[in-house]
C-alpha cells in the first residue's frame, strides 16, 4: 500500500484548517472585500464621467473638424483654381475700375461668390479672423509678382460647433447615466457571483472538514478501493480495527495488505474470494460477518462508489460487533437458562447451557461447572459442556471437591486460594489424561456474597489461551451461573411457600388439594377407599391470646409433630389454616383403621406442652370422612369431614367423629335461615313480645322484658333460641338493634297513652353489640326520634360478657349511664364467673336470678342458699334483684319471703305481643293467663 494513501485525511483536515484560519467568518470576508469594492466603485463613476464628457464633445468637435477640413479644402481648391488661371492667361492686366484695378474687382468677386476673401499682397484682410489661407504667386502685366492670398474664415464653424455643445450636452448626459448605471451593475453581480463562490468554497471546506471529523470519529474502519481493488483511501479506525502494524501500512503492495488481513481472520481463503467476486461483480453490494482469530467478529459492508452512475469504486466499512455479538448470545444465553429453572428443569441442564455457550464463544475453552445445588459448601457437582467426555465428570466427582474454609483439608476448594486445589496430583493426572491445562478460574459467588462455586477454563496444551475475552467470559459465566443458582433456590423456597406451610413445613391446602384429588384418581382406578381425618386443636385460640403469637406457632409446630409421629409413612398429613390439620389415609381396607389414627392422634394430644415455661394442655376435635362412602369428589370430602369435626366441637370437643348425613342437614337449615334472616326486616317477620315483671311484694306489673320473635312464612312463630344464636354468630344482631331499640321506644309511647302506670322496658345486649359505636349511637337516635324518657330503659348483660375485658365494660356502662339510661342489670347471675371487686365497680343498678335456681329453690336446699346468698349480696350492694323463670305458687312465695324485688315468669306471664300486654295491664290480676308462646 502505498504510504500517503494512510495521510490523505490528516492532510485534508490540515488544509482546512488553513482554509478556515483565511476565511472563517463571512462577515469577515465583506469587511475585507469592502475597500476593494468602493475603489472600483469610484473607478467607475470616473469612467462615467469621462465618458460622458467624451460623449458630449463629440459632437462639437466632429462639427469643428468637419468644418475646419471643408474650409481647408475650399482654401486650397480656390488657390488652386487661382494658380492654374494664372498659368493659362499668363501675365494678367487688369484696368482699374471704381479706384481698382481689375484683378482686384475679379477677387472680390470670388470672394464674394465663394465665401473666401482673396486678398493681393496683404497679412489680413478687413480684420477678418482667417485661420485657413492659402497663398499664390501670379505675375502682372507690368512684370511684377504678387502674392494671392485666399482665406476662409473658421467663425462659422465655432458657431457651429458652438451650436452642437447643445445636443453633445444631451447626447454625453444620456452617455454618462449609461455608463454609470451598467458598470456598477456588472460590477454588482461580479461582485455577488465572487461573494458567493467564496462562500460556496467556505462551505465546501467546512463541509470537508465536517465530513473528515465524521470520517475520523465513525466507530466503523472504512477503506476506499478503486476499480482495480487497490486502496486509496482509509480512515484511522480502519487502521485501529484491523491492528495493522507499521509496516503493514507503508507497503505499496496491496496484495500483501489484503494477505495480511486475510491471516487475521479465522476463514481466510472465503475472505479472499469473496473480494474477489466483488471486484468482478462491481455493481454488488455485501454483508456479512467475519470472525477473527483473536475472538473478535466485524460486521463488513461493503457497497459500490458511483459518480454520476458510473461505478468507479468501492467503499467497505469494518464494524466491530464483537460485543453487541457476544450480548446477544449471553442474553439468548441467560434467557434460556431463566426458562430451564422456571420450567423446574434440573439446574444441572441450567448450566450447561452456560458451559455449551462460552464454549462456542470462546472457540478454544473447555468449561467445567463446579456448584452447590443446595445451598450448602459440601457435595459440589460439576457440570461440562459438549468438548469434555463424560467420564471427566465422572472422574472430577470421585476426587469429593467441597467449596470451604478448610486450608488443611486435601478435598475442600480454599474459597481464598481455589487455585491450589487445582494443582494437586490427582487433579493434574486428571488433566493429563485429558491433554488439556487448566489455566484459568472464576469463583461463582451468590446473592448474599457467598461462594456457591467455580467456573473452570481448560485448554489444550500448547494452544493459544491467552485471549483477554475468555477471561471477560469467565466473570459473565460466573455471574450467570450465580443468576441460575439463585435463581434456582428462589424457585425453590417459592416452591415450598406456595405449596408449603412455612412455619410446619407441611403441604398446605393447594398442595394437599393436589395429594387429595390424585388419590381420588387412584382410588377410582382401583376402588379402593381413602379416609380423611379433618383436625381443629380445641383452645387454641386461648392459648395464642394468652401467651402470645410466638407460643401459639410453638404449639403448631408440636401439634405438627405429634400428627406425624401418629400415621403411617405414606401418609400425607397437612395443614389447611390456622389451627386445622387434615390426614389424607389411602388404601384404606378396614374404617377401623382411619378411627384407631385418629384416636391416637386424639390421646397424643392431649399431652402437655411447655410453652414460654408454661406447661399447657390442649385436645383435638377430630372428623373422619371415607371415599366413596361419604363424598367422591374433593370438595365434598372436605365439607363433611369439616362437618364431623363440628359434630365433636358440639358435643364437648376432644373426641373423634365419623360423618353421618345428618350433619350436613342441620348445617344447610342454618345456611337457609341465615339468608332469610338478612331480609327479615325488608318482609315486616319480626316482631317484639313482651313479658311482664310484677313487684313482689303486690303481684302489680312495673316492667316488662323485650324479647324477639320471628313469623316465619313456613314455620310460624320462631323462638329466639332457634335465630338469636345465628344473629349474634353472623354479626346481623348489630344491624338489628337500631330497628329493635327505636321499636321498643315506640311500644313505650303507646303503653303511656293506653295506660297512667309507668312501665319500665328491659332490652338484652349481646356480646356482638357490647363496645360497638352503634349501641349508643342507635340509643341516641332512637331517644331523640320518640322522646322517651331513657330512665325507662334497662339494659341487660350476661356476666361472662362483662368479665371479659372489665376494665374497657366498666367504662362502656358509665358511659351508658351518662346518656341517662334508667338500669343496667347483670342477666343470669350466678351461672357464670364473677369477681365481687369489678362488681362493686361496675355502674350496675340490678341482678337477674337465673331460672335454673328458681326452679329447685322449693326442693333443693343447695339452691335456696344460692338464692339467699345472691339477695344478701344485692342488699348489701343496693341493688334491686329480679327472679326470672318463676312458674309456682311457692316458688312466687319462697322468694317474696327472702325478700326478692322483683318476678318474672310464666306464673305471671308468658311473652306476648304489645296488644296482649296491654290488655293485661288493663286485666284485674296480674297472673292472668295470656295466650302466649312458650319462650
Amino acid at each position: 500500500m502505498r504510504k500517503g494513501y494512510f495521510y490523505l485525511i490528516p492532510k485534508m483536515l490540515s488544509s482546512t484548517i488553513v482554509g478556515e484560519c483565511t476565511a472563517t467568518d463571512p462577515r469577515a470576508r465583506a469587511e475585507i472585500s469592502a475597500p476593494d469594492t468602493d475603489q472600483l466603485g469610484q473607478l467607475s463613476s470616473g469612467i462615467a464621467w469621462f465618458t460622458g464628457i467624451a460623449a458630449g464633445l463629440l459632437i462639437p468637435l466632429l462639427v469643428l473638424g468637419f468644418g475646419y477640413v471643408t474650409q481647408h479644402l475650399l482654401a486650397t481648391n480656390e488657390a488652386a483654381m487661382l494658380s492654374a488661371v494664372a498659368k493659362l492667361q499668363g501675365p494678367l492686366h487688369f484696368p482699374r475700375r471704381e479706384g481698382r484695378d481689375t484683378l482686384e474687382q475679379l477677387l472680390h468677386t470670388i470672394s464674394i461668390g465663394s465665401g473666401s476673401e482673396v486678398t493681393l499682397n496683404t497679412e489680413n484682410s478687413n480684420g477678418a479672423l482667417d485661420l485657413i489661407r492659402k497663398r499664390v504667386e501670379v505675375r502682372k502685366a507690368d512684370g511684377t509678382r504678387a502674392t494671392l492670398t485666399v482665406s476662409r474664415s473658421l467663425q462659422p464653424v465655432f458657431m457651429a460647433a458652438a451650436l452642437g455643445l447643445i445636443p453633445g450636452a444631451l447626447i454625453g448626459f444620456l452617455v454618462f447615466r449609461v455608463t454609470q448605471a451598467y458598470p456598477r451593475k456588472m460590477l454588482g453581480i461580479a461582485m455577488n457571483e465572487l461573494e458567493r463562490r467564496t462562500e460556496a468554497e467556505h462551505r465546501l471546506r467546512t463541509a470537508n472538514s465536517l465530513f473528515s471529523a465524521i470520517l475520523e470519529s465513525t466507530a466503523e474502519g472504512i477503506v476506499a478501493i478503486d476499480g482495480q481493488g487497490r486502496i486509496v483511501a482509509c480512515n484511522t479506525r480502519y487502521l485501529e480495527l484491523w491492528k495493522l502494524s507499521e509496516r503493514e501500512r507503508v507497503q505499496d503492495d496491496d496484495c500483501l495488505l489484503f494477505a495480511s488481513l486475510a491471516a487475521k481472520v479465522r476463514d481466510p481463503k472465503a475472505f479472499l474470494e469473496r473480494n474477489q467476486q466483488l471486484l468482478g461483480a462491481p455493481t454488488s453490494e455485501l454483508t456479512e460477518c467475519l470472525e477473527l482469530h483473536d475472538g473478535r467478529s466485524f460486521e463488513w459492508t461493503s457497497r459500490p462508489q458511483r459518480i454520476q452512475g458510473e461505478v468507479v469504486g468501492r467503499i467497505s466499512t469494518f464494524r466491530d460487533v464483537s460485543e453487541s455479538k457476544r450480548a446477544e448470545v449471553l442474553l439468548s444465553t441467560e434467557k434460556a437458562v431463566l426458562e430451564k429453572v422456571v420450567r423446574g428443569a434440573p439446574l444441572e441442564d441450567a448450566l450447561f447451557v452456560v458451559a455449551d455457550a462460552i464454549e462456542r464463544e470462546s472457540g478454544d475453552m473447555f468449561c467445567a461447572i463446579f456448584f452447590c445445588e443446595d445451598g450448602r459448601t459440601t457435595n459440589l457437582n460439576v457440570v461440562t459442556g459438549r468438548s469434555l467426555p463424560s467420564w471427566y465428570r465422572d472422574q472430577l466427582l470421585a476426587l469429593h471437591p467441597r467449596i470451604g474454609q478448610h486450608k488443611d483439608d486435601s478435598y475442600c476448594i480454599n474459597v481464598e486460594t481455589p487455585g491450589r486445589w487445582f494443582e494437586s496430583r490427582a487433579y493434574l493426572r486428571l488433566m493429563e489424561q485429558l491433554a488439556v491445562s487448566q489455566t484459568n478460574l472464576e469463583t461463582i459467588r451468590g446473592s448474599t456474597g457467598d461462594t456457591i462455586g467455580l467456573v473452570l477454563a481448560h485448554y489444550r496444551i500448547n494452544s493459544d489461551h491467552g485471549f483477554e475475552r475468555d477471561g471477560q467470559l469467565l466473570h459473565i459465566a460466573s455471574q450467570m451461573c450465580a443468576i441460575a443458582i439463585d435463581r434456582y433456590r428462589s424457585t425453590r423456597e417459592l416452591d415450598l411457600l406456595a405449596h408449603y406451610d412455612f412455619l410446619t413445613g407441611l403441604p398446605n391446602r393447594k398442595r394437599f388439594h393436589d395429594h387429595l384429588r390424585r388419590a381420588i384418581e387412584r382410588a377410582q382406578g382401583t376402588n379402593r377407599p381413602l379416609g380423611l381425618l379433618f383436625l381443629d386443636l380445641d383452645r387454641f385460640k386461648a392459648v395464642n391470646d394468652s401467651l402470645g403469637h410466638a407460643a401459639g406457632d410453638a404449639l403448631l409446630k408440636v401439634a405438627a409433630s405429634r400428627i406425624r409421629e401418629c400415621v403411617r409413612a405414606h401418609d400425607v398429613v397437612a395443614r389447611l389454616s390456622g389451627d386445622e390439620f387434615v390426614v389424607l389415609i389411602e388404601d384404606l381396607q378396614r374404617t377401623e383403621i382411619a378411627a384407631g389414627l385418629a384416636r391416637k392422634i386424639a390421646a397424643r394430644m392431649t399431652e402437655g406442652v411447655s410453652l414460654n415455661g408454661h406447661e399447657t394442655f390442649i385436645s383435638a376435635s377430630v372428623g373422619i370422612a371415607l371415599y366413596p362412602k361419604d363424598g367422591n369428589t374433593l370438595e365434598d370430602l372436605l365439607k363433611n369431614a369439616d362437618a364431623a369435626m363440628y359434630e365433636v366441637k358440639g358435643q364437648g370437643r376432644n373426641g373423634v367423629q365419623f360423618f353421618h348425613s345428618r350433619m350436613n342437614e342441620g348445617g344447610l337449615e342454618r345456611l337457609q335461615l341465615e339468608g332469610q334472616l338478612r331480609r327479615v326486616l325488608e318482609r315486616n317477620e319480626m316482631a317484639i313480645h313482651y313479658q311482664p315483671k310484677v313487684l313482689a311484694s303486690t303481684s302489680a306489673i312495673v316492667g316488662a322484658e323485650a324479647l324477639l320473635r320471628w313469623h316465619h312464612p313456613e314455620q310460624g312463630l320462631m323462638l329466639p333460641s332457634k335465630f338469636v344464636p345465628l344473629l349474634e354468630e353472623t354479626g346481623l344482631i348489630v344491624d338489628f338493634w337500631d330497628w329493635i331499640i327505636r321499636q321498643v321506644c315506640e311500644d313505650m309511647l303507646r303503653l303511656d297513652q293506653v295506660s297512667s302506670r309507668r312501665i319500665d322496658i328491659a332490652v338484652n345486649v349481646s356480646a356482638r353489640q357490647f363496645g360497638k359505636r352503634r349501641l349508643r349511637e342507635g340509643l341516641i337516635r332512637a331517644v331523640d326520634a320518640t322522646g322517651v324518657d331513657p330512665g325507662r330503659l334497662e339494659l341487660e348483660l350476661t356476666e361472662s360478657l362483662l368479665m371479659k375485658e372489665p376494665q374497657q365494660a366498666s367504662q362502656i356502662l358509665y358511659e351508658l349511664r351518662e346518656l341517662g339510661v334508667g338500669g343496667i342489670a347483670i342477666d343470669d347471675f350466678g351461672t357464670g364467673y364473677s369477681s365481687l371487686a369489678y362488681l362493686k365497680r361496675f355502674p350496675i343498678t340490678g341482678l337477674k336470678i337465673d331460672r335454673s335456681f328458681v326452679s329447685g329453690i322449693a326442693q333443693s336446699s343447695q339452691d335456696g342458699a344460692i338464692v339467699q346468698a345472691i339477695l344478701a349480696l344485692a342488699r348489701s350492694l343496693d341493688l334491686r334483684v329480679t327472679a326470672e323463670g318463676v312458674e309456682t305458687l311457692e316458688q312466687a312465695t319462697s322468694l317474696t319471703v327472702q325478700g326478692c324485688h322483683e318476678l318474672q315468669g310464666y306464673y305471671f306471664g308468658k311473652p306476648v305481643s304489645l296488644e296482649s300486654f296491654i290488655e293485661a295491664l288493663n286485666g284485674v290480676s296480674a297472673r292472668s293467663r295470656l295466650p302466649a308462646d312458650r319462650e
